[in-house]
Parts: C-alpha cells; structure tokens; sequence
C-alpha cells in the first residue's frame, strides 16, 4: 500500500510534506511526436480527476490540484500562437491589399489581388477543416508563407496586365501578355521551391514533416489561383464592367 512507501516517494519526489499538508506530484505522460491533440489529452486529464474528485465526496472537498508541466505550457503557447498567427494573417492581407491598390492607383486592383492570394489557404485548409484533420502550429504558419509566395506571383501577373492596359490592349491580350511575361517564371520558381522542400516530407520529425507538405500543397495551389484563377477575375470584372458601361446609369436613353 501507499503507507507503507511513504519514503520511497518522498525520495522520489513524489510527495512532500508541508506541515499538516501533503503535497503529491502525479505525472501523464503523451507521446510528443504523434497526431494527438495535446489540447484534448489535457480537457480529458482534467475531467477524470474532476470526476475521482467528485466520487469520493466530502473526503475531497479539501483537496487542491495544479497542472503544471510541460504539457499545459504546450497547449496555452499553442492556442496563443494560433490566435495571433490568424490575427497577423488577416492583418499582411489587409496590408498587401492596401500596397497595391497604391502601387496601382487602383483600389480595384487591390481589392482584386486578395482573392488569388488567400485562395490557396482556404483551399487548403477549408479541406483539412472539412475532413477534421489535426492542424498544429507548424501547419498553421504554413498560411502565411503560402501567402507571401501567392502575392509574389499576383504581383508579377498583375503588373504585365497593367502594362498592357496602358497600352491600350483588350482584356484577354493583357492576360496573354502576362502569361508570356511571367507565366513560365511563375511555374519554374514554384517548382524549385517544392523542389527544394518535398526532402523533409519524409523527416522522423512530425511538425517539420507537416510543415513541408503543407507547403508543397499550397504552392501549386497558389500557381492555380494566379494562373487560372486570376484571370478568370479579369476577365470576369472586364466584362461587367463593359456591360455596366453599355447599360449602366451613365449611358444616355434615346431621346422621343
């Protein structure tokens, strides 16, 4: 019994004494390199001690328990970093919006640059939400670097299709420009980098292995949203605008 390993656990650290008051220390172990949601283990951790708590009744009513350990310093840290991690997302697509609808002088084109920009990660991650995946902080930070490589992308697209605009070519010929300008440059560079990155698919190491697919998922998700998304927008906006032109308020009805 307990009793009778009084000093087997006091020498190891498992229980002390502070005047009338024992202090015991009870470790749970996780295994730190697996899929599990070191958030759920510790709600799970804490019910079941609630629960012994609540069975035995009045005999627990002066008991007091602190989590502490790693594990608790694992999931705060976490939460935390995936609130601001979301928070610093939102704020860079503002952000970016706003650059180039100055480095355009168009706030449509600004407007416009975030839907290509944020349609890998919700591509992406719309799926792993859908299918209830596990996404850990390393996977997390994956959707700001997709987003700084897709703006890269947007910009260079978007900047040939403006020139050609200025030159006074019609919508699909700024986009066969672009293409020509950019597109092959586009496609060598997403290649290299998931290149580059696929080695560490195969690391022992579960967040780094997590992280390079992710990253490998969402580049060529990225090259889809500039290279065929993209232009769908321009395309699809040139020809409401046209129409909106043709029909809209500032066209003129023929006089009686």
């Amino acid at each position: 019994t307990l009793s009778q390993r009084i000093d087997d656990l006091v020498n190891g650290n498992y229980l002390a004494f502070d005047g009338d008051d024992q202090l015991w220390r009870i470790s749970a172990r996780v295994f730190a390199f697996s899929n599990s949601d070191y958030g759920q283990s510790l709600d799970e951790l804490r019910a079941a001690v609630s629960r012994a708590l609540a069975e035995n009744g009045p005999a627990a009513a002066e008991v007091t328990v602190t989590y502490t350990g790693l594990l608790p310093l694992i999931v705060e840290s976490r939460r935390q970093l995936l609130g601001d991690l979301a928070a610093s997302f939102a704020l860079a697509l503002g952000l970016i919006a706003a650059i180039l609808a100055v480095a355009f002088r168009s706030v449509g084109f600004g407007l416009l640059s975030l839907f290509p920009n944020v349609f890998p990660t919700l591509l992406v991650f719309g799926y792993l939400g859908w299918t209830g995946s596990h996404i850990d902080v390393g996977s997390m930070m994956t959707a700001s670097i997709g987003l700084g490589i897709a703006v890269d992308d947007t910009v260079h697209f978007l900047t040939w299709y403006h020139r050609a605009m200025a030159l006074g070519k019609t919508p699909a010929e700024g986009i066969l420009m672009a293409y020509g300008r950019c597109g092959a440059a586009m496609v060598r560079t997403t290649l290299i980098v998931s290149a580059g990155l696929i080695v560490f698919v195969f690391s022992p190491l579960l967040p780094a292995a997590q992280f390079a697919l992710m990253i490998c998922v969402l580049l060529p998700m990225g090259l889809v949203g500039d290279l065929l998304y993209l232009p769908g927008l321009l395309c699809g906006v040139a020809r409401v605008l046209a129409r909106w032109r043709t029909v809209g308020p500032l066209s003129q009805a023929p006089a009686d």
